[in-house]
Protein backbone atom coordinates (compact mmCIF):
# COMPACT_ATOMS: atom_id res chain seq x y z
CA UNK A 1 0.00 0.00 0.00
CA UNK A 2 1.34 3.43 -0.55
CA UNK A 3 1.32 6.40 1.51
CA UNK A 4 1.02 9.77 0.18
CA UNK A 5 1.64 12.75 2.67
CA UNK A 6 1.22 15.89 1.16
CA UNK A 7 1.87 18.96 3.37
CA UNK A 8 1.12 20.93 0.63
CA UNK A 9 -2.91 20.07 0.42
CA UNK A 10 -2.87 19.84 3.93
CA UNK A 11 -3.72 22.44 6.46
CA UNK A 12 -3.48 22.52 10.31
CA UNK A 13 -4.83 24.53 12.66
CA UNK A 14 -4.81 23.95 16.34
CA UNK A 15 -7.94 24.55 18.60
CA UNK A 16 -7.62 23.97 22.16
CA UNK A 17 -10.62 23.07 24.39
CA UNK A 18 -11.54 21.43 28.06
CA UNK A 19 -13.28 18.53 26.16
CA UNK A 20 -12.91 16.96 23.42
CA UNK A 21 -9.46 18.45 22.00
CA UNK A 22 -10.09 19.62 18.62
CA UNK A 23 -7.88 19.93 15.19
CA UNK A 24 -9.19 21.62 12.38
CA UNK A 25 -7.51 20.58 9.11
CA UNK A 26 -8.11 22.19 5.77
CA UNK A 27 -7.79 19.53 2.67
CA UNK A 28 -7.72 19.97 -0.45
CA UNK A 29 -10.97 17.97 -2.51
CA UNK A 30 -9.63 15.18 -4.89
CA UNK A 31 -6.71 14.27 -3.24
CA UNK A 32 -5.10 10.65 -3.61
CA UNK A 33 -6.20 7.84 -1.07
CA UNK A 34 -3.69 6.81 1.67
CA UNK A 35 -2.57 10.50 2.00
CA UNK A 36 -1.76 10.85 5.92
CA UNK A 37 -4.56 13.96 6.81
CA UNK A 38 -2.49 13.92 10.67
CA UNK A 39 -0.23 12.14 12.94
CA UNK A 40 -1.11 11.81 16.29
CA UNK A 41 1.94 10.60 18.59
CA UNK A 42 0.61 7.43 20.42
CA UNK A 43 1.88 6.43 24.35
CA UNK A 44 2.31 3.05 25.74
CA UNK A 45 -0.19 3.97 28.56
CA UNK A 46 -2.93 4.80 26.01
CA UNK A 47 -4.59 2.90 23.33
CA UNK A 48 -6.49 4.74 20.36
CA UNK A 49 -9.62 3.97 17.90
CA UNK A 50 -11.98 5.85 15.24
CA UNK A 51 -14.98 6.72 17.72
CA UNK A 52 -17.69 6.01 16.07
CA UNK A 53 -20.91 7.94 16.29
CA UNK A 54 -23.78 8.95 14.13
CA UNK A 55 -22.64 12.35 14.10
CA UNK A 56 -18.75 11.72 12.92
CA UNK A 57 -17.84 10.76 8.95
CA UNK A 58 -15.19 8.12 9.91
CA UNK A 59 -15.70 6.25 7.26
CA UNK A 60 -13.70 8.23 5.30
CA UNK A 61 -10.43 7.66 7.05
CA UNK A 62 -8.66 4.71 8.37
CA UNK A 63 -6.43 5.27 11.78
CA UNK A 64 -3.33 3.19 12.68
CA UNK A 65 -2.87 3.24 16.31
CA UNK A 66 0.96 1.85 15.66
CA UNK A 67 1.55 4.61 13.98
CA UNK A 68 -1.02 7.29 15.03
CA UNK A 69 -1.34 7.84 10.97
CA UNK A 70 -4.69 8.92 10.35
CA UNK A 71 -4.98 7.93 6.23
CA UNK A 72 -7.97 8.76 3.92
CA UNK A 73 -9.70 5.43 2.41
CA UNK A 74 -12.35 7.27 0.78
CA UNK A 75 -11.80 9.44 -2.03
CA UNK A 76 -13.48 13.32 -0.97
CA UNK A 77 -15.21 15.28 -3.94
CA UNK A 78 -16.74 18.71 -2.30
CA UNK A 79 -19.48 18.82 -5.00
CA UNK A 80 -20.88 15.16 -4.48
CA UNK A 81 -20.65 15.06 -0.83
CA UNK A 82 -22.88 18.48 -0.97
CA UNK A 83 -24.88 16.80 -3.74
CA UNK A 84 -25.33 13.93 -1.15
CA UNK A 85 -26.15 16.21 1.79
CA UNK A 86 -23.19 14.83 3.52
CA UNK A 87 -21.86 18.44 4.05
CA UNK A 88 -22.94 21.89 3.46
CA UNK A 89 -22.52 23.41 0.24
CA UNK A 90 -20.90 26.29 0.91
CA UNK A 91 -18.56 25.12 4.00
CA UNK A 92 -17.88 21.48 3.63
CA UNK A 93 -16.53 19.69 6.79
CA UNK A 94 -16.24 16.06 7.81
CA UNK A 95 -16.00 15.41 11.57
CA UNK A 96 -13.35 12.63 12.90
CA UNK A 97 -13.17 11.48 16.20
CA UNK A 98 -10.61 9.58 17.49
CA UNK A 99 -10.81 8.02 21.34
CA UNK A 100 -8.49 7.86 23.72
CA UNK A 101 -8.33 5.06 26.81
CA UNK A 102 -6.02 5.86 29.67
CA UNK A 103 -4.88 1.99 30.26
CA UNK A 104 -4.32 2.75 34.20
CA UNK A 105 -7.40 4.16 34.75
CA UNK A 106 -10.97 4.26 33.00
CA UNK A 107 -11.03 7.71 31.86
CA UNK A 108 -10.72 8.57 28.26
CA UNK A 109 -10.50 11.74 25.66
CA UNK A 110 -11.85 12.47 22.72
CA UNK A 111 -9.82 14.30 20.10
CA UNK A 112 -11.90 15.89 16.95
CA UNK A 113 -10.70 16.55 14.29
CA UNK A 114 -12.47 18.78 10.94
CA UNK A 115 -11.93 17.97 7.79
CA UNK A 116 -12.73 20.92 5.62
CA UNK A 117 -12.86 20.48 2.28
CA UNK A 118 -11.25 22.84 0.13
CA UNK A 119 -12.46 23.25 -3.39
CA UNK A 120 -10.30 23.29 -6.42
CA UNK A 121 -11.08 24.16 -10.10
CA UNK A 122 -12.52 20.32 -10.98
CA UNK A 123 -15.97 21.63 -13.15
CA UNK A 124 -16.27 22.92 -16.59
CA UNK A 125 -18.72 25.66 -17.02
CA UNK A 126 -21.46 23.47 -18.90
CA UNK A 127 -24.18 24.71 -21.04
CA UNK A 128 -27.58 22.60 -20.88
CA UNK A 129 -27.15 22.24 -24.43
CA UNK A 130 -24.95 21.39 -27.07
CA UNK A 131 -26.54 24.03 -29.69
CA UNK A 132 -29.87 26.62 -29.49
CA UNK A 133 -32.15 27.37 -32.17
CA UNK A 134 -33.53 31.10 -31.46
CA UNK A 135 -36.22 33.52 -33.18
CA UNK A 136 -35.86 36.80 -33.99
CA UNK A 137 -38.00 39.51 -35.65
CA UNK A 138 -36.39 41.46 -38.11
CA UNK A 139 -38.21 44.73 -37.13
CA UNK A 140 -37.05 44.41 -33.43
CA UNK A 141 -34.96 48.03 -32.67
CA UNK A 142 -31.15 48.49 -32.11
CA UNK A 143 -30.46 47.67 -28.22
CA UNK A 144 -33.31 44.99 -28.28
CA UNK A 145 -31.41 42.06 -25.55
CA UNK A 146 -32.18 38.21 -27.10
CA UNK A 147 -32.44 36.12 -23.82
CA UNK A 148 -29.95 33.27 -23.84
CA UNK A 149 -29.56 30.20 -21.45
CA UNK A 150 -26.13 30.67 -18.51
CA UNK A 151 -24.11 28.22 -18.65
CA UNK A 152 -23.75 26.84 -14.35
CA UNK A 153 -20.57 25.88 -12.54
CA UNK A 154 -20.74 23.69 -9.55
CA UNK A 155 -16.96 25.17 -8.28
CA UNK A 156 -16.68 28.30 -5.96
CA UNK A 157 -14.98 31.43 -5.60
CA UNK A 158 -12.98 32.48 -8.99
CA UNK A 159 -13.25 28.12 -9.59
CA UNK A 160 -17.07 28.49 -10.21
CA UNK A 161 -17.29 32.42 -11.68
CA UNK A 162 -18.24 32.38 -15.39
CA UNK A 163 -16.79 34.71 -18.14
CA UNK A 164 -18.53 34.35 -21.86
CA UNK A 165 -16.66 35.16 -25.36
CA UNK A 166 -19.51 35.10 -28.39
CA UNK A 167 -17.62 34.24 -31.87
CA UNK A 168 -19.19 34.40 -34.99
CA UNK A 169 -19.35 31.70 -37.56
CA UNK A 170 -20.85 33.47 -40.48
CA UNK A 171 -18.72 34.62 -43.44
CA UNK A 172 -20.55 37.83 -43.47
CA UNK A 173 -19.13 41.13 -42.79
CA UNK A 174 -22.72 41.77 -40.93
CA UNK A 175 -22.67 41.21 -37.26
CA UNK A 176 -25.87 42.54 -36.00
CA UNK A 177 -25.19 41.20 -32.24
CA UNK A 178 -22.55 41.50 -29.40
CA UNK A 179 -22.90 40.05 -26.38
CA UNK A 180 -24.50 41.34 -23.24
CA UNK A 181 -23.59 39.45 -19.37
CA UNK A 182 -24.66 40.67 -16.62
CA UNK A 183 -22.11 39.84 -13.82
CA UNK A 184 -24.11 40.42 -10.56
CA UNK A 185 -26.79 37.98 -11.75
CA UNK A 186 -25.20 35.81 -14.42
CA UNK A 187 -27.90 36.60 -17.13
CA UNK A 188 -26.58 36.94 -20.81
CA UNK A 189 -28.00 38.13 -24.02
CA UNK A 190 -27.56 38.98 -27.65
CA UNK A 191 -27.52 42.73 -27.82
CA UNK A 192 -29.11 44.36 -31.38
CA UNK A 193 -26.66 47.05 -32.55
CA UNK A 194 -27.42 47.03 -36.09
CA UNK A 195 -31.54 46.95 -37.67
CA UNK A 196 -31.91 42.99 -39.24
CA UNK A 197 -32.72 42.89 -42.68
CA UNK A 198 -34.17 39.15 -43.22
CA UNK A 199 -33.91 39.45 -47.17
CA UNK A 200 -29.95 40.15 -46.69
CA UNK A 201 -29.61 37.95 -43.79
CA UNK A 202 -31.89 35.28 -42.98
CA UNK A 203 -29.20 32.98 -40.11
CA UNK A 204 -26.55 33.96 -38.02
CA UNK A 205 -24.68 31.07 -36.40
CA UNK A 206 -22.55 32.13 -32.93
CA UNK A 207 -20.39 30.15 -31.22
CA UNK A 208 -20.70 30.78 -27.39
CA UNK A 209 -17.95 30.30 -25.30
CA UNK A 210 -18.40 30.10 -21.28
CA UNK A 211 -15.05 29.59 -19.10
CA UNK A 212 -14.49 30.08 -15.47
CA UNK A 213 -11.58 31.86 -13.50
CA UNK A 214 -9.88 28.87 -11.68
CA UNK A 215 -6.47 28.08 -12.73
CA UNK A 216 -5.84 26.31 -14.91
CA UNK A 217 -9.29 28.28 -16.61
CA UNK A 218 -11.52 25.29 -17.95
CA UNK A 219 -14.08 26.05 -20.51
CA UNK A 220 -16.76 24.86 -22.76
CA UNK A 221 -18.92 26.21 -25.64
CA UNK A 222 -22.48 25.82 -27.49
CA UNK A 223 -23.64 26.79 -30.86
CA UNK A 224 -26.15 29.54 -31.54
CA UNK A 225 -28.45 29.22 -34.40
CA UNK A 226 -30.32 32.25 -34.65
CA UNK A 227 -33.39 32.95 -37.41
CA UNK A 228 -34.65 36.16 -38.71
CA UNK A 229 -38.27 36.69 -39.17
Amino acid sequence: MSIFILFSLVHFCVVYSNSPRIITIHVDEEIPLNTVLFTYLPTDLSTYRLFDTNRNHNSFVKFDSQTGRLILQRSIDRERLCIEHICDCLKCELKIEIIEWQQATTTYSVLKLILIIDDINDNYPIFNRNSYELNIMENVPKNFLLQLESASDADLNNNGKIGYELISLNKSLSLPFVLYHNEKTNTIALRVIEELDRELTDTYLYRLIAYDYGHPRKQSSTILHIIVN
